[in-house]
C-alpha cells in the first residue's frame, strides 16, 4: 500500500472516528438535558428544573410518575380539567394528595387510574376528592382513555430510554413554559402563571363566607342572584380588569396623544400632530382643504401656506406609514377626513357611553390647541 493510499484510510478513520465521537457526545448531552428536564416525568429525581413541565400527554405523564418514583400519599384528587386547578398545598398537612385530574377526564376512566396509583402507592388510602360537574354526563363512555393504555407504554422496557433520547422530549425539555399561561406540577395539578386570579364565589350558603374571605376571594354572591349584585362584585374586584390599549389609539382627553401599542408617535411637525388631531375631533366627518388651513394657520389661506400644508400633510402620511397607519388618513378631492374604525380614541369611547371614558373626561379636551372643544 502506498503513502497515498495510508494516508487517505487514515483520514477516513480519523473522520468516522470523529463523526462517531460527536453523534455520542450530543445523544449525551439529549438525554442529559432530557432527564434534567424531565418532561415526561419518567425519573424519581426532582429539582427546580423539573417540578414544572409542559403539559404534553396528562395520562400519559401521570402515570409515568406513579410508575417511576415511588409515590407515598394518603389521598388523591380525580377530576377532568376543572380539577386539576385544586392546589393539594393549601389541604391540612395530614392530607397529603396527589393530583391524578387531566383534561376532559370522565366518571369511566376514573376507576382503572385510582387502581393503579393505588397499586404503587406506598400508603393507604384515606381521602378521595372527586371533582363532578356537567361535562362528565355528556360525554360519551366511547371517548374515555382508560389507564392500561398508557401503563402498557410504562411495561416496554424500552420505553424510558426511547423517550429520553426523543426529540420531541427534547423540545418539551427546552420549552419556555414560563411564557404559558400554565404548566403541570409533579405533584400533579396545573400551575397558573399568572396569580392576580378573580375569584368568586356564587353559593346559597352564608357559612362559607369567612372561609372565603380568608382566601382573598374578588367576591360572595348570594343566590338568588341579581344584576346589581354581580355588578357590584365586578366594579369592586380584587384584582381590577385592565383593559388592553388597542394597537392604534388616540387619546383626545387632556393632551393630545396618538399611541402605537401603547407608546406615543413622534411626530416630524408639530403641525402635522395638530392636522391629525383636528380631523380626529371632527369624529371622521370630511374637512375641505379651505377649512383645515383656516384651523392650522389662523385663516391665511395664501400661496405659502398652501405649500406648507402640502410638506405639513405629507410629513403626517409618512409618519402613519412608518407604523403602519396610514390608511387612517383619508383624502378625496379637496377634502381630508380620518376613518375612525381603524384606530381607538377615547372621545369615541365617550360617545357611545364608556363608563370609564366618562369617569376619564376632566373636562380638559387637547388642551394644547385653542381650537379644541368637545
Amino acid at each position: 500500500m502506498d503513502k497515498n493510499n495510508l494516508k487517505n484510510n487514515m483520514s477516513a478513520k480519523n473522520w468516522v472516528k470523529g463523526f462517531v465521537f460527536t453523534s455520542l457526545i450530543l445523544l449525551l448531552a439529549v438525554i442529559l438535558i432530557n432527564i434534567l428536564r424531565d418532561p415526561m416525568m419518567l425519573t424519581p429525581f426532582s429539582n427546580k428544573l423539573n417540578n414544572d413541565v409542559k403539559i404534553v400527554n396528562e395520562r400519559q405523564q401521570k402515570i409515568n410518575y406513579m410508575t417511576y418514583n415511588k409515590i407515598k400519599y394518603n389521598g388523591v384528587v380525580l377530576g377532568s380539567s376543572r380539577a386539576t386547578y385544586f392546589d393539594t398545598t393549601v389541604f391540612p398537612k395530614e392530607k397529603n394528595l396527589y393530583n391524578i385530574s387531566f383534561n376532559g377526564g370522565i366518571l369511566p376512566e376514573y376507576k382503572s387510574y385510582l387502581d393503579y396509583f393505588d397499586k404503587k402507592n406506598n400508603a393507604e388510602i384515606e381521602y378521595i376528592y372527586l371533582g363532578l360537574d356537567f361535562f362528565q354526563y355528556i360525554t360519551l363512555y366511547e371517548t374515555s382513555e382508560k389507564a392500561e393504555k398508557y401503563i402498557k407504554n410504562t411495561e416496554d422496557k424500552l420505553y424510558r430510554i426511547k423517550t429520553l433520547l426523543s426529540a420531541n422530549s427534547l423540545i418539551y425539555s427546552l420549552y419556555p413554559y414560563k411564557f404559558s399561561q400554565q404548566y403541570l406540577v409533579r405533584k400533579g395539578g396545573y400551575k397558573i402563571t399568572n396569580e392576580k386570579i378573580n375569584i368568586i364565589f356564587c353559593t346559597t350558603h352564608q357559612k362559607y363566607m369567612a372561609q372565603a374571605i380568608e382566601l382573598h376571594v374578588s367576591g360572595y354572591v348570594l343566590k338568588p342572584v341579581r344584576k346589581d349584585k354581580i355588578n357590584h362584585v365586578l366594579d369592586n374586584l380584587l384584582y381590577p380588569v385592565q383593559t388592553c390599549m388597542p394597537h392604534f389609539f388616540a387619546r383626545t382627553f387632556g393632551m393630545f396623544d396618538f399611541f402605537v401599542d401603547g407608546k406615543p408617535l413622534k411626530f416630524i411637525r408639530s403641525k402635522s400632530k395638530e392636522m391629525l388631531a383636528y380631523l380626529i375631533s371632527v369624529r371622521g366627518s370630511s374637512v375641505t382643504r379651505k377649512q383645515l388651513s383656516a384651523v392650522l394657520f389662523e385663516d391665511e389661506y395664501d400661496t405659502k401656506s398652501q405649500n406648507y400644508f402640502t410638506k405639513i400633510y405629507n410629513d403626517l402620511k409618512k409618519t402613519l406609514k412608518s407604523v403602519g397607519a396610514d390608511e387612517i388618513l383619508c383624502k378625496e378631492y379637496n377634502t381630508y377626513s380620518v376613518n375612525t374604525k381603524l384606530f381607538g380614541c377615547d372621545l369615541y369611547d365617550y360617545d357611545e357611553g364608556s363608563e370609564q371614558q366618562k369617569a376619564n373626561y376632566k373636562g380638559v379636551f387637547m388642551s394644547q390647541y385653542d381650537w379644541s372643544e368637545i
